[in-house]
């Protein structure tokens, strides 16, 4: 039952188990884990830091698709689970610079 609610909540945010992620505009960051994504909470170089950084494993650029196998809603943030260059972690979410391919800020 447990874990029925916990699929049922990823499809309700809008992430199925396996979906296409886009990085749009500029380069995101792949955080080793989800304390990291979600405690860093930037998604990429170019924006200040408000909490000191950790658990960045590597830059990726602009124009790459990831495959996310989830999709975890912190507090005030939008992690998801990926695999880069054989490297599996974590991207923050963000409209119009890593979000679901296709989807316009705004629209569900």
């Amino acid at each position: 039952m447990r874990y029925w609610l916990i699929a049922a909540a990823l499809s309700l945010a809008g992430c199925s188990q396996s979906e296409a992620l886009a990085v749009e505009n500029a380069p995101a960051f792949l955080y080793a884990t989800l304390d990291d994504c979600e405690w860093t909470a930037r998604v990429g170089p170019g924006e200040p830091f408000s909490r000191p950084a950790r658990g960045i494993l590597r830059e990726i650029p602009a124009g790459t698709t990831l495959r996310s196998s989830g999709q975890y809603l912190g507090k005030d943030t939008a992690c998801y689970a990926v695999e880069y260059q054989s490297i599996k972690g974590f991207v923050l979410g963000s409209c119009g610079r890593v979000d679901t391919v296709g989807r316009k800020c705004g629209s569900r």
